[in-house]
Order: C-alpha cells, then structure tokens, then sequence
C-alpha cells in the first residue's frame, strides 16, 4: 500500500520527469532542458538554445556511442570497485 502511493506520487510529480530530462540531456550531451514554469524563478530568462521534441527527436550515432561509454564507464568503476 505505501509502496504504491509512494510510486504513483513520484511518477506523477513534474520535478522527477524534470530530473530525468536532465539527467538524459547529460548522458546524450544535449543541451539542459528548459526547466518546467513552477520551477522557474522570476529573474530565470529563457535560453536561445536548440529546443528537442521528446517525441521527434533522433539521437546521433556520436551522441550514441557517448551515452554507451559513459554508462560503460560507471559499471566497470562499481564492478571493479574503482571508486575513490
């Protein structure tokens, strides 16, 4: 019962999809998505940046391959416990 309210409150909460655009963004070395207007303070202006569609948007092989070495990166540093 806790579990699943506390499942359907995170996935419905707008910061966590935020979050998770962002974190794509960095895997896929995208520009930082714009963030949602409640987060935004009064004095944020709006970036003159490329603006991606979730929907349309196509990864390049480049963009690719960056996001696979990243993710490869990380698993072979806790696999092998290369951690600092």
């Amino acid at each position: 019962m806790l579990e699943e309210w506390l499942y359907r409150r995170l996935i419905t909460s707008p910061r966590f999809h935020y979050y998770v655009r962002v974190f794509h963004a960095m895997v896929n070395n995208l520009p930082p998505p714009q963030p949602p207007r409640h987060m935004r303070g009064p004095q944020l202006k709006t970036g003159k940046g490329k603006v991606y569609n979730a929907t349309t948007f196509k990864p390049t092989t480049a963009q690719k391959w960056n996001a696979y070495l990243k993710i490869w990166k990380e698993e072979m540093k806790d696999s092998f416990l290369f951690r600092k």
